[in-house]
């Protein structure tokens, strides 16, 4: 039954999401049932108060019973139908709920539809013997954890397993008390706007059962949609700690969850931990004999905003431990370091940049996409296998002979790469099998490699003035004589030089008028003349008077810029100069 069941107390209205209504007022009240669409809509009404109960339409709309009336009258005791009949109209029928009443200690609801869901609100006051309705609410959520455990003990002696299947309804408060879950057999807390502070300790003894009633769950449910960390959904700060005596699956489930606490499995057997749209900001793992499989669905972020989640030994969260990454979806992920004892399947995930992800053992099977994000990270992969979901990581057979012609779509990826990095530019006439394409590389990895391989290169130095970051700088001095940036061997031995520009980014200032020259000896000017760079957006470069416009060397060879300003360096506080450099690189032909 849920939230599905509404306690009115006072004159109100109705809202369209409660099942079965029950009035308990001490004095008359109004009850506004809205306007009738004629959408079959069906709510069950109860009056256990001894207030007087006016059921009234909207504006001149009518209630039909055994006549169209303007208004109708719910005494105590009585129970009845409404139904949105048709547009206008709201129809009236007699109802009996099968009830304890409230005179015999009763809750006045149905019996079979409250018995295994138990409520708690840490904000009743008020004096009353809790039951675990919805009208006489546990104060304490240990409370119904050991009605339910209670319960559970009742069904397992009595083989019937199915049944003992219960749900802790929490309201929106917090929960300071620690909580200790003993063996149940399934157990779901629905935590809207409930906020638990205290720890968590969760003993999955045996409890018994075969077939589907061999496994043990605990659930929390918090909202239904993602970010949980953004209002009231459910949230945990203390910690959670899972022991059992026995080696069988555990099922441990968070949805629509914000996890602020440490979670841990330290004894032996199998626990499946499952997120759904959760956000964890603490450290998950497995101790002893103990391993854990994570799946996650929806939208996951390990992360609390300032301190990153982790998957690692609770002991320093940094620690290897016994954890899979076992069906993962759609989740960022941080700082990982796993044993992965059951293998790994990750898809639509991110790995924080630059963070550490160390797996030691097993298969990872990844997608392009985490592929990608996980080469971002400080990856340590010694020991784990690769195996890539999408054929676009290992190619499954080698390339053979470079091919001249266009790419084929029946070839592999690898291949298609190597196919087309022999059709284009300058590379149309090379032949022989590549040093850089090979079979057992990812798609990512070669074309990397062939970024590097291609004969035709670009390379980009920036120099800036006094102080402003660049690959090289300007240095301060009180004079104008001229200063040479050396740019290094920037080129390759036997390459050839096609082209070289200067392009002015931001504007010298302080220098008043400066001037430069390209060469390769320092100060010379055998690539450019000199020509001002002063300006934003000048541009100097060498001369179109050929194909080439410097003979190969047999040894690398360095570039020079020399400039010289119109006022002394020490002011030359700004501007940047960016030079490029194309060449033809032989070396790996």
């Amino acid at each position: 039954m849920g939230q599905s069941v509404r306690l009115v107390t006072a004159t109100s209205t109705l809202n369209g999401s409660e099942k079965q209504i029950v009035f308990n007022s001490a004095t008359p009240i109004t009850f506004n049932l809205g306007p009738a669409f004629g959408d079959g809509r069906e709510f069950k009404l109860k009056n256990i108060g001894v207030g007087l109960v006016t059921l009234l339409p909207y504006g001149s709309e009518v209630i039909f019973a055994q006549a169209e009336e303007n208004s109708k009258l719910l005494y105590t005791g009585e129970s009845a139908t409404i139904i949105d009949y048709e547009v206008e109209k709201w129809a009236y029928t007699s109802y009996e709920f099968e009830i304890t009443p409230l005179s015999e200690g009763g809750t006045g609801i149905e019996v079979s539809g409250v018995s295994q869901t138990f409520y708690v609100d840490v904000a009743r006051t008020d004096t009353y013997t809790a039951d675990g309705s919805i009208l006489r609410p546990f104060k304490t959520i240990q409370a119904a954890i050991d009605l339910a455990t209670t319960l559970t003990a009742i069904r397992v002696a009595a083989d019937t397993y199915a049944q003992a299947v219960y749900t802790i309804d929490v309201a929106a408060g917090i929960y300071s008390a620690n909580l200790t879950v003993g063996k149940i057999k399934n157990l779901t807390f629905r935590l809207r706007g409930a906020y638990i502070t205290g720890n968590i300790a969760y003993d999955s003894g045996s409890v018994g059962g075969s077939a589907d009633n061999y496994y043990s769950r605990l659930e929390f449910i918090g909202v239904a949609g993602n970010r949980p960390e953004k209002g009231a959904a459910g949230r945990i700060t203390g910690t959670i700690t899972g022991v059992r005596a026995n080696d069988s699956l555990t099922y441990v489930s968070f949805s629509g969850m914000d996890l602020k606490g440490n979670i841990a499995f330290n004894t032996n057997g199998t626990w499946v931990v499952a997120m759904h749209n959760c956000f964890f900001g603490a450290i998950l793992s497995a101790g002893d004999l103990a391993i854990v499989l994570l799946e996650t669905t929806g939208h996951n972020i390990f992360s609390d905003n300032t301190t990153p989640g982790k998957i690692a030994a609770a002991a320093d969260g940094t620690s290897v431990t016994a954890v899979s990454l076992y069906n993962c979806d759609n989740t960022e992920f941080a700082l990982i370091n796993i044993s992965n004892p059951a293998g790994s399947r990750v898809t639509n995930c991110t790995f924080k940049a630059a963070t550490a992800v160390t797996i030691t053992a097993g298969t990872l099977a990844l997608d392009a996409n985490s592929y990608k994000t996980l080469l971002a990270s400080n990856e340590t992969l010694t020991g784990c296998t690769l195996s890539h979901l999408d054929n676009i990581g290992v190619n499954p057979s080698p390339c053979g002979a470079r091919t001249a012609g266009a790419i084929v779509a029946t070839a592999t990826v690898n291949d298609n790469i190597d196919a087309l990095d022999a059709a284009i530019g300058f590379e149309a006439q090379m032949s022989g099998t590549p040093k850089t394409i090979t079979k057992t590389a990812t798609v990512f990895q070669n074309l990397d490699a062939l970024d590097t391989y291609k004969s035709v290169q670009t390379i980009k130095k920036t120099i800036g003035g006094i102080g402003i970051t660049a690959d090289f700088n300007f240095v301060t001095a009180e004079n104008t004589v001229e200063q040479i940036i050396d740019l290094g061997a920037i080129l390759p031995a036997k390459s050839r030089l096609v082209d070289i520009f200067l392009y002015t980014d931001a504007v010298f200032t302080g220098a008043t008028t400066l001037v430069a020259d390209v060469g390769t000896s320092s100060g010379g000017n055998e690539l450019i003349g000199s020509a001002t760079i002063y300006a934003t957006d000048a541009i100097i470069a060498a001369a179109n008077a050929g194909a080439f416009i410097a003979t190969p060397s047999a040894s690398a060879q360095h570039i020079y810029v020399n400039a010289t300003p119109g006022a002394n360096w020490s002011g030359v506080t700004a501007g940047k100069v960016s030079v490029y450099v194309t060449y033809i690189n032989v070396a790996n032909i």
